[in-house]
């Protein structure tokens, strides 16, 4: 099982015994993107700097594991990053396992949840999240056809990938707003990261654990086999802090045009998710394996009309839960200034100069 205590400790090692970058070489471009409005250049306000070189370029990475990651992936297929001028070096990578790379300097920037900024932060890392694009739990709470309510969880045992995870974190926000608490209403199990939510998934078909909150394309395959939805906690309006854009605030600060282009591309991949379909759902088969006709409507759906913030400004207020999930294990993450440890002005210039209005 996978705690947040020894991932720390290996985030602290990393931090140690690592001290030089590794650039990374490019990735090839992706095809042609279908017509977008371009953006306006950036406002005389927003910090400049000499362009950066075409060989150089910036390797972020991003987990396909979940379809709510899906807007970095889709800007890097639809050459949004390159109609912006920017090239991004973008790598598949789970989120542990980037975090770690991102502490040793390999990267320049990741595309995770609030959990892993908050704990590298919290090991000495300077690190800042410029944008949060989905700001919504994309998951529904899947439980045994024998639970007719959230009252009936009481004396239960709840599945969870990890305390720190999105899911983790989302389950004990979720169940409190009902009143309900871990350890005192009902038991946690962690299934730990392997196989992440099909493994948790897994965990609840065993019998192992009697629910979970699982992303809706998998909770649907759950579905098939008699489970049943008790809730669904976009509609709840907890904040959530998922696939959030962090750097170095290093390269943050010796590069803000840079990153002033990848925010751009990225809000522009939000409006291009809204105004092509089939685009889109192109990126979903490719990349995230939804091949099913009638899924790839339910996904698209969903993350078009609930799950992508069209201003996806980063805010103290998405971060408690988060805070109090991972104090569990990691009292240290009470100690990082959230204030800090975010920074809003590209996000800002971005919609100043239009590129939210649609």
């Amino acid at each position: 099982m996978v705690r947040v205590g020894a991932y720390m400790r290996s985030v602290r090692l990393a931090l140690l015994s690592l001290a030089l970058a590794v650039v990374l070489v490019a990735c090839a471009p992706g095809r042609p993107a279908a017509e977008v409005p371009r953006a306006a250049a950036p406002s005389a306000g927003a910090a400049t700097e000499a362009p950066p070189s075409p060989a150089a370029p910036v390797a972020i990475a991003a987990s396909h594991g979940v379809t709510s990651n899906l807007i970095i992936w889709l800007a890097q297929e639809a050459g949004l990053f390159a109609r912006n001028g920017v090239t991004v070096d973008l790598q598949a990578i789970n989120a542990q396992v980037a975090t770690k790379a991102f502490v040793a300097g390999q990267l320049q920037g990741i595309w995770v949840g609030g959990a892993e900024v908050l704990g590298a932060r919290a090991a000495g890392t300077p690190i800042t999240i410029v944008g949060i694009f989905a700001p919504t739990y994309n998951q529904l709470m899947m439980v045994h056809p024998t639970i007719a309510s959230v009252a009936d969880l009481r004396g239960k045992t709840i599945g969870i990938i990890t305390y720190p995870s999105i899911n983790g974190v989302g389950t004990i926000a979720s169940l409190r707003l009902f009143g309900l608490e871990a350890g005192r209403d009902y038991r946690i199990v962690e299934s730990g990261s392997a196989g992440v939510y099909q493994g948790l998934a897994t965990q609840l078909l065993a019998g192992n654990v009697d629910a979970a909150l699982l992303p809706p394309d998998v909770a649907r395959k759950v579905g098939t086999e008699g489970y049943v939805e008790l809730f669904d906690q976009a509609t709840l309006n907890t904040s959530s802090v998922s696939a959030s854009l962090a750097f170095h605030s290093e390269f943050l600060r010796d590069q803000p045009a840079t990153v002033q282009k990848i925010v751009d591309s990225l809000i522009e991949g939000v409006r291009y998710a809204h105004e092509h379909r089939a685009e889109t759902q192109d990126v979903l088969r490719k990349y995230f394996r939804v091949t099913d006709p009638t899924e790839l409507d339910l996904v698209y759906d969903r993350l078009v009309g609930q799950i992508f913030a069209r201003e996806p400004y980063p805010a103290v207020e998405q971060f408690p839960d988060t805070v109090e999930a991972m104090a569990r294990d990691f009292p240290e993450v009470r100690s990082v200034d959230l204030a800090a440890l975010i920074d809003r002005r590209f996000v800002d210039d971005a919609v100043r100069r239009g590129l939210t209005r649609y």
